[in-house]
């Protein structure tokens, strides 16, 4: 019997439309998702190819080229909402060469969205809603073998003119059940790919999620794959791929995606336990909330080889804070970047400008409060209320909103608060910059941080970003955020 060929594709997105000048320190890490995909897939009987075209930065050409050569019979897409566009005309061009051949899209900008999307591209004859570990053999056994998908979780279905959804799957509550990510089909991994620069200490590098689900209500965060029901790998499973990665692939250093990675502490504890016990040669960083900065925890992750944890901050202003239901306090802030300053882990903050309500007085205090800070790197992004965010249906009573998907990648300013251009978002965004790096113990603490030639490197990429965002300001003037 002949073995069933799915190409599992992340659609070409070019460094330039997803970080427009940041572009010279982009990231180019592939898709932990697919490769996830992939190994069920392939533990099940399917020969599988990933083509992950924006972390090997190919064009519609190339990646078209390389599916058609592997001859699938079935196509699965993954998209995010800046690249849903990308995935459709990906998606037009395999469909031109092959039109009976069933492609289904995942991912999240399709889980927020599920009727609109297949509505708005034809060229998709399925979407595969939430997580689609348990879904995806099936979906494309009943593809292929002329089955019944509407019997199946956890889709949206095109019929006719019309659209169907099946009921979503519960969420997966026995993570280490699945098998790891089929790295190996990666190709280049790990020696070709890299994280965005200054978010790794040593190469080769990897990601890793070692939960999913986040408890927060953060308006601004889509929630729509994984929900607020936190799921972790067992501390044993987690360690048991670092230490894959270091054997297998000679990984040094590791992102961990989590949107709080310490919020179990007996788990954590555990994982930077084991982490010793084996002897990994590994460096990491992680994202957490402020909450959670607890001083025996810390301790521990410094002596498993963490070097840095990236806080959401997003306001130095605590009206700001309290509109976008962050349930932090400035305080609180404070206390969570010194008590990791002190214990020798590096702090990276994450903000965002042109929140609901703000105002250029709010503006300038978080960046008051960023320098104030002990942090060792400082990141802003525009506020942009993707598809699925519980902001996104009250929010024209607080600014103008361009609800172009292909320009939420958080680096356009696509909503402005009253009282604001454009314009002068970017300005104030190029100003906080500015007043974060230029500063004499910023400067001192990346000379401090050269070891090799890959830092130099990041660091004149980084420098020119820099440049170029505070010359573009001086073109426009002052950032007085008025019309």
């Amino acid at each position: 019997m002949r073995q069933p060929r799915v190409a599992l594709v992340n659609p070409p997105h070019s460094l330039e439309e997803r970080y427009g000048r940041f572009k010279g320190v982009g990231n180019t890490m592939p898709s932990l998702g697919l490769a996830g995909l992939a190994a069920i897939l392939r533990d099940a009987g399917f020969a599988v190819a990933v083509i992950d075209a924006p972390s090997r930065q190919l064009g519609y050409a190339e990646a078209a080229r390389e599916a058609e050569a592997f001859a699938p019979d079935a196509v699965g897409m993954t998209a995010f909402t800046p690249s849903i566009f990308n995935a459709a005309e990906m998606a037009g061009i395999l469909k031109d060469r092959h039109p009976a051949r069933p492609i289904a899209l995942g991912g999240p900008h399709l889980s927020a969205l599920p009727a609109d999307t297949l509505r708005r591209f034809p060229a998709f004859d399925l979407g595969v809603v939430g997580e689609a570990d348990d879904t995806i053999v099936p979906v494309f056994r009943s593809l292929l073998d002329g089955g019944r998908p509407e019997d199946l979780p956890g889709l949206v279905l095109r019929r006719g003119d019309t659209f169907a959804e099946t009921a979503r799957p519960a969420p997966i509550r026995d993570l280490d059940r699945l098998p790891f990510p089929a790295w190996d089909l990666l190709p280049g991994f790990p020696g070709r790919v890299r994280p965005a620069a200054h978010t790794y200490r040593r190469l080769p590098a990897a990601t890793l999620f070692t939960a999913r689900g986040c408890p927060e209500l953060c308006v601004f965060c889509d929630r729509s794959v994984f929900g607020n029901a936190v799921r972790g790998f067992s501390a044993e499973y987690v360690v048991n791929q670092m230490e894959f990665l270091v054997r297998r692939f000679g990984v040094r250093d590791l992102t961990i995606y989590d949107d709080i990675f310490p919020l179990a502490k007996p788990r954590l504890l555990r994982i930077c336990e084991l982490i010793r016990e084996r002897g990994l040669d590994l460096t990491w960083s992680c994202n957490s909330r402020v909450n959670y900065a607890d001083p025996e925890a810390l301790r521990a992750m410094k002596a498993a080889g963490c070097w840095q944890i990236g806080y959401g901050i997003e306001s130095g202003d605590q009206d700001i804070l309290d509109r976008i239901a962050k349930r932090t306090k400035l305080p609180d802030i404070e206390r969570a970047v010194r008590l990791t300053d002190e214990a020798g882990i590096r702090v990276k903050g994450f903000f965002m400008m042109g929140l609901p309500g703000e105002t250029p007085e709010t503006v300038q205090r978080t960046i008051d409060f960023a320098c104030r800070l002990p942090l060792s790197d400082f990141q802003t992004c525009f506020f942009t209320p993707l598809p699925g965010t519980a902001v996104a249906a009250d929010l024209l009573r607080y600014g103008t909103l361009d609800d172009d998907w292909r320009k939420m990648n958080l680096l356009n300013p696509v909503f402005v608060p009253r009282g604001f251009t454009a314009e002068a978002l970017r300005t104030w965004a190029a100003r906080a910059y500015r007043a974060f790096y230029l500063r004499p113990r910023i400067i001192w603490r990346y000379l401090a941080r050269i070891r090799r030639l890959e830092h130099v490197i990041q660091m004149v990429r980084g420098g020119l970003v820099l440049l170029a965002s505070r010359a573009r300001s001086r073109t426009r003037g002052p950032a007085q955020g008025l019309q």
